[in-house]
Parts: C-alpha cells; sequence; structure tokens
C-alpha cells in the first residue's frame, strides 16, 4: 500500500509540473492618451498629429490596398541656379555581412552597406529614393542606371540637379569644376557646394530621426532596402506635418565636400551647359 501512496503521489507532482502557466494580461496603455507631446516626441520621434495621420494612413492601406505618390517635382533658385528640382547624393547605410555575394557589398570604407541614392528639395523632403545597389556601386552608376536618369533624359523633367564630382556633369545635372579658370567659375563652385549641403543635412536628419540607418540594419540586404524605404516614406510624412528633426548649425550638418569620387567623364552638351550659367548667372 505505500509503495502505491508513493507512485500516485509522484504520478500527481509530474501532472502538476506539466500544468500550463496562467495567462498574465499586462495593462497596455495607448501613448497618445498616457504621454503628453514631449514624452511623445522623445520616444516615438514624431509628434500627436503626425502619428495620428501615420495610423490613420496605415489603416485606409490595409483596407483599400492603396498607393501613397512618392516622387515629386518643386522648382526653386537656390544660390544663383536656375530651375534646380533638387540636390542629389548617395549615403552609405551599414549592415551586417550577407551570405551571398559579400565581397560587392564592401564600400570604400571597407565596411558592408547598402548605397542609397536620394534627391531632397529645399526643405530636406526626399524627392526620389534608389535603394536597390550594394555599397560597392559607385553613384554615377546608380544614377545612370535609375529610372530618375531615364526619365531626365527623355525630357519629362525640365530642370537642373546639383550634385558632387562624382556624378558626370550633363545637360540635367550639374556638377563643380575641378579646376577654375575664372571668377564666374569659382563663384558657380561656391554656389553649388553651398547648395549641396541640403542633401548632406536631409542624410543628418534622417539618420537622426532613424538611428538604425546611422549604427546599421542587422538584416538581408533585401530586408534593410524595405526598412530604408519605409523609414524614408516615413522621414517625408513628418516633413509635411512640420515635424522635423534638425539642428539649425548648418556647419554641423555639412558633413560632406564637393569632391566625391571625381568622375572625369563630364558630357559635352552638359559642360556647355555649364559654361552658359556660370556666365549668366555668376
Amino acid at each position: 500500500m505505500a509503495a502505491v501512496h508513493v507512485r500516485r503521489m509522484r504520478n500527481r507532482n509530474r501532472r502538476q509540473r506539466h500544468l500550463p502557466r496562467p495567462r498574465v494580461f499586462r495593462d497596455r496603455l495607448n501613448p497618445l492618451e498616457s504621454m503628453d507631446d514631449n514624452e511623445l516626441f522623445e520616444r516615438y520621434r514624431f509628434r500627436r498629429p503626425t502619428i495620428t495621420f501615420i495610423l490613420n494612413g496605415i489603416h485606409h492601406f490595409l483596407t483599400s490596398n492603396s498607393t501613397v505618390p512618392f516622387w515629386g517635382i518643386f522648382f526653386f533658385i537656390f544660390e544663383g541656379f536656375p530651375n534646380v528640382l533638387g540636390c542629389i547624393d548617395g549615403t552609405f547605410v551599414k549592415i551586417i555581412s550577407p551570405h551571398e555575394n559579400e565581397a560587392d557589398f564592401v564600400n570604400r570604407k571597407g565596411v558592408h552597406s547598402l548605397n542609397i541614392q536620394m534627391v531632397c528639395d529645399p526643405n530636406f523632403r526626399v524627392t526620389s529614393l534608389c535603394a536597390k545597389w550594394p555599397g560597392s556601386v559607385h553613384d554615377s552608376r546608380i544614377f545612370r542606371t535609375s529610372g530618375l536618369c531615364q526619365q531626365f533624359e527623355n525630357g519629362i523633367h525640365q530642370g537642373l540637379l546639383l550634385g558632387d564630382s562624382g556624378y558626370p556633369c550633363t545637360k540635367y545635372l550639374m556638377t563643380p569644376y575641378l579646376s577654375p579658370a575664372d571668377n564666374c567659375q569659382g563663384n558657380l563652385n561656391r554656389a553649388l557646394c553651398r547648395t549641396r549641403v541640403l542633401i548632406e543635412q536631409t542624410f543628418g536628419i534622417l539618420k537622426r530621426r532613424f538611428n538604425c540607418l546611422h549604427d546599421g540594419l542587422r538584416t538581408t540586404p533585401e530586408q534593410s532596402i524595405k526598412y530604408v524605404t519605409s523609414c524614408v516614406i516615413l522621414h517625408d510624412i513628418g516633413i509635411n506635418h512640420n515635424d522635423i528633426i534638425i539642428n539649425n548649425n548648418i556647419e554641423e550638418l555639412a558633413i560632406a565636400d564637393c569632391t566625391g569620387c571625381i568622375n572625369m567623364n563630364p558630357t559635352f552638351d552638359g559642360t556647355a551647359k555649364r559654361n552658359d550659367i556660370a556666365r549668366q548667372f555668376f
């Protein structure tokens, strides 16, 4: 009898050990209701109206499968340049070492990354994005093979992009003179470099709002592209709602100059147009 009792107690203890844990229901408060504006901005990097807009947009997207237009054109005159559509440049976003084609993602700094091409307007809004290339690809190749370049070649956009000397000088993409020959060309170079601060500022604002773009993404290249694209779209939504993280110190944000990796293949049309702009406006 004692042995039977011991066996029963052992079986009962075994069944008790395998009982499921009781469910714990945590009180999940709505941050829009429990936090003030400063706390929301500090934690989520967006203010209340912007968060509400994003949530409503996600709900609309999930229920209607609609898409939001991304490309926009804004003509402006900046530092003497006429009909400027935007400033163009590339920035590296670090990623972990991929399993396939690992060497292609090593950039000139020896780091695995994506090379992200962006165009911005004077309000730091990203008006064009190309986020599919590994870090070893040169900026000029990314632009040459992009849909944006084809649109300019087909005459869809009438205006100028401003870039550094890593891009070829064309009739729609102005780059600085490598060796200015007179005051007009020197003035054009200085004006172009001051204008190009916009794209560097845009990179700084974007990477401060989304720290993962500054520290690096620990995902595959394909998933990283989706994260970068999502961050840029959210950045533009914030800009449209005057919800922006910016430091007024331009010198701090001007993290690159106009030199870049020099491209020695300007086109004849581009050189002639740059000379005309230098003579007429500078």
